[in-house]
């Protein structure tokens, strides 16, 4: 007789409740805890029948020591970690030093989204194809590159925090000036603190944006899925950057042929480039790709699942998440595959996420305000929450900028818009706004 497997779970957002609904139903999870959680997550139990017993534990997502004497002292089999940060404070190496299972990178190898410099760095050295910059931490310097891209390009200049900045830490500077107005904030003025104390200036790429996610062993690649991301908070992608307002899976300008260009020149030479500087990646690798005229060129690198991207990743993956996870920890994934829910016709399922956002985000976001749901939704339709809570009267509140993700599966895009605009109506959740244009954005080559 096996030991029951107990999971513990890293995050509070829609990505770690969209984890814990699949962890909690696979076969292999006998007990699952979340630290923080949310309530939507401590409501598993109640929504799913077959889900294994959750529980929330009221430790902080970045509060290692605290997350490793719990995993100790409740026999945790294995963990999983939804959000960055701790992976770069060194979660992996803490928990692994005290005997438990971790999946997710080394805090070395966690400065591959830890440090943006470090990636680009890492691309330039193994020829992946991506975006001339240079990097400062003066803003005359930088003033000066910008204006050598914009003389000779005549585009939009991209502008970037090193460190973490919450998703918000890129800037498209439309303008000579804006981007002048941009290095001040950033390098003058510490908008972002610590995280832009460097920065990086890069040339503009023109083209779709595809997420692009691979599970890696440390060796092995395998592909987990694509989405579409909808950063920008107001349709017709006008507003200020965002941690993402919605996006959809699977990317329909995937094909075969990009697909392989993807694997040969990006994925595999990012996994080689972590083994050659003795920072062997093991976990989730997210590629932000621009395509143009089918051929990809990486923008960033992310060590976790996409958030909204998740929603939607999760929701149409077929392979028990928790199997593929364990077997990446356990260098594994050699001949393992992850294989998709298709429709009737044979077609992959399509699924699309849209975010309800407070007031005010992302800049200064209206917490406080109840939030009443549905008893029920449409089938197909899913509620996740993220930054909600529960007031001293136990009613639902926004206690976040992003507050709720919903997800809706069918056959294709317009069927799946069609779903979740019909279902958000449905919650009453006073002065929030979100996007109405999640999956119809045009088309390019």
């Amino acid at each position: 007789m096996t030991n029951p497997m107990k999971i513990l779970l890293i995050g509070s957002g829609a990505r770690e409740h969209a984890m814990a609904r699949v962890i909690a139903l696979s076969p292999l999870c006998d007990e699952l805890w979340v630290a923080p959680g949310n309530p939507g997550i401590a409501t598993l139990n109640r929504d799913h029948s077959g889900a294994a017993p959750t529980n929330i534990i009221a430790i902080s997502a970045n509060d290692i020591a605290d997350l490793v004497a719990f995993a100790v002292e409740t026999k945790i089999s294995f963990v999983v970690c939804g959000p960055e940060d701790p992976l770069t404070l060194g979660l992996y190496d803490a928990m692994t030093a005290a005997g438990i299972a971790c999946l997710g990178p080394s805090r070395a190898a966690a400065a591959l989204e830890g440090s943006k410099i470090m990636m680009k760095d890492l691309a330039q050295r193994n020829n992946i194809p991506t975006a001339r910059y240079e990097h400062f931490t003066d803003a005359t310097a930088a003033n000066q590159f910008a204006k050598k891209l914009w003389d000779e390009t005549h585009k939009p200049i991209v502008i970037k925090t090193d460190g973490l900045a919450a998703g918000k830490g890129v800037v498209i500077a439309e303008t000579l000036a804006a981007a002048a107005a941009t290095i001040d904030a950033i390098l003058v003025q510490k908008k972002f603190g610590p995280a832009g104390d460097e920065i990086i200036i890069e040339e503009f790429l023109t083209g779709q944006e595809l997420s692009y996610f691979v599970l890696s062993d440390g060796t092995n690649g395998v592909f987990m899925g694509t989405a579409e991301d909808h950063k920008q908070a107001f349709d017709n992608d006008q507003g200020p950057n965002t941690g993402g307002m919605g996006a959809f899976t699977p990317s329909p300008i995937l094909n075969a042929a990009l697909q392989a260009q993807i694997e040969r020149d990006i994925v595999a030479p990012t996994i080689a480039g972590m083994n050659s500087i003795g920072a062997p990646y093991v976990g989730v690798l997210f590629f932000g790709l621009m395509v143009e005229n089918n051929h990809a060129t990486l923008l960033e690198i992310n060590i976790r699942l996409g958030d909204p991207e998740a929603a939607v990743v999760l929701e149409t993956m077929q392979t028990d998440l928790l199997i593929a996870m364990m077997s990446a920890q356990k260098h594994a994934l050699e001949d393992f595959s992850i294989k998709h829910w298709h429709n009737q016709q044979g077609q992959p399922q399509t699924a699309l996420a849209v975010v309800m956002a407070a007031e005010g985000y992302p800049e200064q976001p209206q917490k406080g305000q109840e939030i009443t749901l549905p008893t029920s939704l449409p089938d197909g339709c899913r509620l996740l929450h993220a930054g909600t809570a529960l007031n001293s009267d136990g009613k639902l509140i926004a206690s976040g900028g992003r507050v709720l993700t919903l997800v809706a599966t069918a056959d294709d895009i317009p069927a799946a818009r069609a779903k979740i605009y019909g279902a958000i109506k449905t919650i009453n959740f006073p002065r929030s706004f979100y996007r109405s244009d999640i999956g119809a954005r045009k088309k390019q080559k």
